[in-house]
């Protein structure tokens, strides 16, 4: 292609990936638990000039590293401070992510399954939600891809069969770039790009075998790349004490700073707890089987996960039987199952993180997606009308899901579930092309579709949604009167929202009800916002001296929250203290 095509095509990307990450970007406030409380950091760090310690609502923040709050202090300087400063650096990244998935995908395959990947990424439902949020995923996303992009580089095509930069600069580069997403999210971002890159290098550099199907066969050619003597010169190819050096150099810094500065209380709660004890351990109640992420991508990877069996079935035809491409699926395949593999095994489990992988599932699928127009699949052709039929009845589920849920969560936004007809009409006209051999249509009704049902549910159902937040309204009308003799304390619950919105830090009280109580006795001025179903606990340790002010559903929640605050004695009340004074 040419470098007019090039530009054309990454512009293109450019422009959709721009058009689905801004539409509506800083309409709805910040959404629990996550954005309020990487934007308040950051806003915190900002107005205190401290480029070091993360700290929010009074505490030591110590969940993510720095580089996503530099990012948002960055633009915070340059716009101010809201809704859409806060998500932008997210959206920006989104964008170079998309581009990066591009480049990788011309330089694997060839230009325009490159240009399909970039659009099946950008339409993709869980990358726009990381795309469209306040959080540490688009980054990590963004510099993950970052590093493949720079391996493929390098690497491909190789003449020598190494398939590893071989010039020092080259591999100082890649590791740079996991130097980057170190800072972006923690170790995963050396420990998961290495491991990715290692295992395609440990399989790729293995003596062809003859394909077999008896059992012994199949087993030892499982473990052939993880022979001791093959292990250990693959690593060695990969240059570990460089690779060490480089995110030292990048990472290192802020981490040996930030750990002086807080007496090893950031190393030992981030290392430990938000690393250590989330992969031995379920934590938050984020736990789940060997489905958790299958089932999490199907949803996630949406629209273009109808096509999830007949793309699985092609990707297995090219890796057993070898083509001049077949190089290429192997390192996006290993990219995928290395990191769906190893979060698997962990116990906390969470959709997001798998997002990083959803370039390399994007570059399967633009190679599906090109074989598809140029009707050179391996597939049962039955297996297309299939995949149409379950777009169409994805979008008469969410006709009928999205109002059955809007009566008890989002009362009066039934309508959303219009956007069904979306999905719905893509899927029977992509079946009706597909019968008159018009192979050049579904691929656009898709990812068009795709575009439609993200945007409709990010920006216009996120805004609507947004109209529901009465506790957080109610909570905030309070916070501006509070005072230091009138304080607003949380009792076992406490949105981070609150805390952003209110520019205040708001005490969260733990424990029994006692310790409510005790707190309504010693400050007669508090007020409590607490769940509604604790109030009758609170009310025996006061002897029913406490009162509920106001209540408002709580947002998502099968539940109530209130406001409390302890009875101002009436005229008579005061009158038997005052006679009951005299008679002592």
């Amino acid at each position: 292609m040419t470098s007019n095509s090039t530009i054309n095509h990454a512009l293109n990307i450019l422009l959709l990936s721009g058009a689905v990450m801004f539409t509506g970007l800083g309409a709805p406030r910040l959404w629990d638990r996550d954005e309020p409380r990487n934007a308040g950091c950051a806003r915190d760090m900002w107005e205190r000039n401290e480029w070091i310690v993360p700290t929010f609502n009074g505490e030591l923040r110590a969940h993510k590293p720095v580089l996503l709050y530099w990012c948002m202090m960055a633009v915070y300087s340059l716009g101010g401070v809201n809704e859409f400063t806060a998500r932008l650096p997210s959206a920006l990244c989104a964008m170079g992510s998309a581009l990066a998935t591009y480049a990788i995908g011309r330089r694997l395959f060839n230009s325009t399954v490159g240009l399909w990947s970039g659009v099946i990424l950008s339409t993709s439902l869980m990358f726009g939600v990381a795309g469209r949020a306040a959080t540490p995923d688009s980054l990590l996303i963004f510099c993950v891809t970052l590093t493949m992009f720079i391996f493929v580089l390098f690497a491909f095509p190789s003449k020598d069969g190494s398939y590893f930069p071989q010039p020092r600069w080259q591999a100082a580069l890649l590791y740079g770039a996991m130097g980057l997403a170190v800072l972006a999210k923690g170790p995963v971002g050396l420990v998961l790009p290495t491991a990715v890159i290692g295992m395609f290098l440990l399989i790729q550099r293995l003596p062809m075998s003859e394909p077999s199907n008896h059992r012994a066969s199949v087993l030892i050619n499982m473990l052939r790349p993880f022979a001791p003597l093959h292990f250990l010169r693959t690593c060695l190819a990969m240059r570990p004490l460089l690779a060490i050096g480089m995110v030292l150099l990048v990472a290192a810094p802020w981490y040996i700073a930030v750990g002086v500065k807080t007496d090893g209380a950031f190393l030992r709660e981030f290392f430990l707890t938000h690393n250590l004890d989330r992969a031995t351990g379920s934590m938050e109640g984020h736990r789940g089987g060997p489905w958790y992420y299958p089932v999490a991508m199907l949803v996630g990877f949406f629209p273009w996960s109808i096509f999830a069996v007949p793309l699985v079935l092609e990707i297995f035809y090219r890796l057993r039987f070898r083509d001049k491409q077949s190089d290429a699926y192997l390192f996006v395949t290993c990219w995928v199952c290395v990191w769906v593999g190893i979060f698997s095994i962990a116990r906390t489990k969470l959709p997001s993180y798998v997002t990083p992988c959803y370039p390399a599932i994007a570059l399967l699928a633009g190679c599906f997606v090109h074989h598809l127009q140029q009707q050179t699949l391996h597939i049962h052709r039955y297996w297309l009308p299939a995949s149409y039929a379950t777009l169409a009845a994805v979008g008469i589920g969410i006709l009928i899901g999205i109002p059955i849920a809007a009566e008890k969560f989002l009362p009066g936004e039934a309508w959303l579930g219009l956007l069904g007809i979306v999905p719905l009409s893509a899927g029977l006209i992509a079946a009706v092309s597909w019968y008159w051999n018009k192979t050049s249509w579904p691929a656009p009704l898709v990812a068009a579709a795709g575009g439609v049902v993200v945007i409709g549910i990010l920006a216009v159902g996120a805004s609507r949604a947004d109209l529901q937040r009465h506790d957080q309204q109610m909570v905030l009308a309070l916070a501006k009167t509070s005072t230091t003799e009138s304080p607003l304390v949380a009792y076992r619950v406490l949105e981070p929202s609150w805390v952003y919105y209110s520019h205040q830090t708001i005490p969260e009280l733990l424990g029994l009800p006692a310790t409510a109580a005790r707190l309504l006795e010693e400050h007669p001025g508090a007020t409590l916002v607490t769940k509604e179903q604790l109030v009758p606990a609170i009310r025996r340790e006061l002897d029913g001296e406490v009162q509920v002010v106001e209540s408002a559903p709580h947002f998502l929640r099968n539940e109530h929250l209130v406001i409390l605050r302890r009875k101002v004695p009436g005229p008579s009340a005061r009158t038997a203290s005052a006679s009951q004074g005299k008679n002592l």
